[in-house]
């Protein structure tokens, strides 16, 4: 079987994660692979392990998917499934690449069968996007429902997609996040490759993916810092590169917090440095399925994940898994530790007397709001 998966690049994030495990195992199960990758390959690591293992690899070269390269792109596309053999399976990773992919490949190569997979909350990734790109989607009403199968990485996310899209069905898929090198991954801590990581006396958290604002790195350092307060023994390794990186080591300075988070930029073998941690740390906003929480998971490593709108409860399985803190302050972390990362030390109370006498009185209140000023006034007629 042939089998041609589309990318924006073979080094992008998750998602070229994933799609570079598929490639690879289609491949060694012994069908014929090729991988069309959009962008410059700037992590040239990943095409010679693909190159190597007998991956037809090829990059159009652009240095951005954007308005202005959309059309060029376009005919590349036509031009590389018009000139090359026929495919049976063509795979499309991303609701931008089905849109733009589906009209050639249907009208070049009509046997394959299709496969758009996407791998995000839609509704709430389209909010922040700009007026061109949420005009592009627009298109998705059209394409789309040419596609033989429709899958997403989470089943709420599926269940988005296909709301929006009001698709016959979005079939959830979650992605490979753990194999055997994980289940049976073994690093004596001697070995560890960060000094943080080999000193027991130290509680270090590693947070791995893309430094982008979806992330939510920015969130973490300022959670961090709260904790750091009453516990100078915490540690924070950030695994990982993208746009928002100088911006956050900016933050992490102005906070002097520098000797104490670490960034290690990009690291092909991000499991090094969780194995040896004492949590691994998810804050993102927006997540489909989060594979590397998966992959904290099988290594055995606790997980702390916010409960975003998609990926990390079903990962966690509703906090079975793992620890699950609802909504991004500091209040919400404590509570949601439940004690594991940090403890009240201190506490403040305000005391009233007690009452000298009793009465219960039923009122119907328009709000929340209501009911307080109601109370307010309530104590305040009652001393």
């Amino acid at each position: 079987m042939r089998i041609l998966f589309f990318l924006l690049s073979s080094d992008s994030g998750g998602v070229g994660s994933i799609t570079r495990k598929m490639a690879l195992y289609y491949k060694n199960n012994g069908h014929d692979v090729a991988l069309l990758c959009i962008k410059n390959q700037t992590k040239i690591i990943y095409t010679e392990e693909l190159i190597g293992s007998g991956i037809e690899v090829e990059s159009l070269e652009y240095s951005d998917f954007k308005a202005n390269t959309i059309f060029p792109i376009y005919i590349k596309v036509f031009n590389y499934l018009k000139k090359n053999s026929k495919y049976d399976f063509i795979f499309c990773p991303g609701i931008a690449f089905g849109i733009l992919m589906l009209p050639p490949a249907k009208l070049i190569q009509p046997n394959a069968t299709i496969v758009v997979s996407a791998h995000t909350h839609f509704s709430s990734y389209i909010k922040d996007q700009s007026f061109f790109k949420k005009l592009f989607f627009l298109l998705g009403y059209i394409t789309l429902p040419f596609a033989e199968k429709m899958t997403n990485s989470s089943k709420k996310s599926a269940d988005d997609l296909k709301k929006f899209f009001h698709l016959k069905k979005v079939i959830p898929i979650y992605n490979p996040a753990s194999d055997d090198f994980l289940l049976n991954y073994n690093m004596p801590k001697s070995s560890a490759p960060h000094e943080w990581l080999k000193n027991s006396s130290l509680t270090t958290f590693t947070a791995c993916g893309r430094l982008v604002k979806t992330k939510n790195f920015s969130f973490m350092i300022d959670v961090f810092n709260s904790l750091f307060l009453s516990n100078n023994a915490l540690r924070l390794i950030i695994i990982g590169d993208g746009p928002e990186q100088d911006a956050l080591k900016e933050q992490v300075k102005s906070l002097n917090l520098s000797n104490y988070i670490y960034f290690t930029g990009f690291e092909k073998h991000p499991e090094k440095y969780i194995y040896h941690s004492s949590y691994f740390w998810l804050t993102s906003k927006l997540e489909s399925f989060a594979v590397v929480l998966g992959e904290a998971l099988a290594l055995g490593v606790p997980c702390i994940a916010n409960d975003c709108l998609s990926g990390p409860r079903e990962v966690l399985k509703d906090g079975t898994y793992g620890l699950l803190i609802k909504g991004y302050d500091l209040k919400d972390l404590f509570v949601g530790s439940e004690g594991t990362l940090g403890i009240i030390t201190a506490a403040t109370m305000r005391l009233f007397p007690k009452p000298v006498a009793l009465s219960t009185a039923f009122a119907e209140i328009r709000d929340v709001d209501a009911a307080v000023e109601l109370l307010h006034r309530v104590q305040a007629a009652s001393g």
